[in-house]
């Protein structure tokens, strides 16, 4: 079975990350002519290179600079160098050839800020001599290309692209047309350079491993670390046959660390859980007492459509009728910011997203069962700006709160006084000046009205626009609760007599059954 890449996840720092890599060489160039020998023959090889010496282990770091001879040759040279990079790389190698020389070598990395990642696309994963595809499998596909060419031909359509639909390794024009957003990464490759060490041969790279982290603590191995499974195999231009393993080796946390993780952890998950506890709070409203509502509104004033002209704003005016209170001290008047409209459809619609809320209180200790209360209601005056700093009334409105807890969105056709003569008109046009609303509880009902029929016939409107308003609406009283504990209590006392009901006819059952058996016996 094919090694292939593996991905796993880590939130802890990749500077600790260490992977041991052993590489053995099997075979010399005439032992490995055609397939890659028998068993028996690696087998010699094998125990030849380990009597040989010809093997070599190393411990790459995360992002650990190891030079390659055909590196140190380069960056030993002072004019070759250009680059911040280059003369620090420079400095390594006089330091190492101070220091005695290169440790390694055929072993060696590319790291992040080389320039060998922009020169590999992609590492396809390495197989051993026995994934290798058969004889059958090879001339098997053939067989099926052959198939969809000769039903291309038949019916002069053009070849079908069997792709699968997600690509894995998308390239950067394909990044590009699809917008694909990838997380910033990190690589690392560990290189192998197989040449032969006779000082006479040419440069002969190999990737044996590379590393992918990402921004979310990603890590991509490929090929994956052997574990149990066969060692990956590597094959030079002189067909001469490397063994390899990758192995993981990290040093694992000692239990005193280990302690004082967890000891750390459990620290900031409290210290997290109080700040979320000082977030909400601890202290909740008790349900107000007997006979009395509390209503939370949660409301915003959306959008404003279909005015005549641009600048808008809206004012929001909160009418309580008897009996209605507010808990806190609170503003009953919500103003918007003036706004811009934009054409949408075949309206203008200004966006305000202006939120509010209120929390209220009705308490009557005159109120019988056959009597309804009155609901506070909500007045709404759409004004405009114009260019000489004039205000002009565009619109007046109202709606009631929702009576019932829950989500709604309500649209408010809103009109505005009309003059009855045409210089009114020209007036609002040119000066600015139009009819307006002296008191804005006339909208609805007027504050001084005490009579038992309101007509406002005379009274000359026309439309003008609409308000759109959202509003969450929470009730809470002792006589909910009450009925909804009594609700679940009435349930579950329900639920327990329909099981010994059943449970008692059961039993009767099973008692004639025992008779009817005794008398045919």
């Amino acid at each position: 079975m094919a090694v292939q890449e593996a991905i796993y996840r880590t939130r802890d720092s990749l500077k600790n990350l260490s992977i041991k890599i052993e590489l053995c060489k099997l075979t010399s160039g005439g032992a490995a002519v055609g397939i890659l020998g028998e068993t028996s023959q690696l087998t010699a090889s094998r125990a030849s290179a380990v009597a040989g010496k010809d093997t070599e282990t190393w411990v790459f770091h995360w992002q650990e600079k190891i030079f390659s001879q055909q590196e140190e040759e380069l960056y030993a040279d002072a004019n070759n160098c250009t680059t911040p990079l280059e003369d620090k790389y420079h400095r390594d190698i006089l330091a190492l050839r101070n220091e005695g020389g290169r440790p390694n070598c055929r072993l060696f990395s590319y790291v992040d800020n080389d320039q060998f990642r922009s020169q590999v696309d992609e590492v396809g994963p390495l197989l051993t001599d026995s994934d290798a595809p058969t004889f059958a499998s090879r001339h098997f596909s053939s067989v099926r290309r052959r198939h969809i060419a000769r039903r291309t031909e038949l019916v002069g359509a053009p070849p079908l692209r069997r792709q699968p639909p997600v690509s894995e390794r998308p390239t950067e024009e394909e990044r590009i047309s699809h917008r694909i957003t990838a997380p910033s990464s990190q690589v690392m490759y560990i290189m192998a350079d197989l040449r032969r060490l006779d000082g006479h041969d040419l440069t002969d790279e190999h990737v044996l491993c590379r590393i992918t982290v990402d921004s979310h603590g990603v890590v991509s191995v490929n090929p994956d670390f052997n574990k149990d499974r066969p060692a990956h195999r590597v094959e030079n231009r002189h067909r001469e046959v490397f063994e390899y393993r990758l192995e993981h080796s990290s040093e694992p946390i000692s239990q005193q660390e280990r302690t004082k993780e967890r000891r750390i952890l459990s620290e900031l998950y409290s210290r997290h859980a109080n700040y979320l506890h000082s977030c909400v709070g601890s202290t909740f409203a008790d349900p107000p007492e007997s006979g009395a509502l509390r209503v939370m509104l949660l409301g915003e004033i959306a959008t404003a459509q279909g005015f005549e002209y641009d600048h808008l704003y809206v004012t929001a005016h909160l009418e309580l009728p008897e009996f209605w209170e507010l808990e806190e001290d609170q503003s009953l008047s919500v103003t918007t910011q003036i706004c811009r409209t934009k054409s949408r459809h075949k309206y203008n619609v200004a966006h305000f997203s202006c939120p509010f809320e209120y929390t209220l209180l009705y308490h009557n200790p005159t109120l019988t069962s056959d009597s309804l209360p009155t609901w506070p209601r909500i007045l709404l005056e759409v004004l405009s700006l114009d260019s000489w700093d004039r205000h002009r009334a565009e619109g007046y409105g109202y709606t009631d709160l929702p009576k019932r807890p829950g989500e709604y969105d309500i649209t408010v056709h809103m009109w505005r006084p009309s003059g009855i003569r045409v210089l009114d008109k020209m007036k609002r046009f040119f000066v600015g000046g139009a009819p307006e609303v002296d008191d804005v509880s006339f909208v609805a009902q007027p504050r001084d009205f005490e009579g038992t029929h309101l007509s406002k016939y005379g009274f000359r409107t026309e439309s003008s626009g609409a308000v759109t308003l959202r509003f969450n609406v929470l009730h809470q009283s002792r006589t909910i609760a009450e009925r909804s504990q009594s609700a679940g209590l009435i349930k579950h006392k329900g639920i327990n007599a329909s099981l010994a009901a059943t449970l008692d006819a059961y039993h009767r059952a099973k008692q004639r059954a025992a008779s009817l058996t005794t008398t045919l016996l």
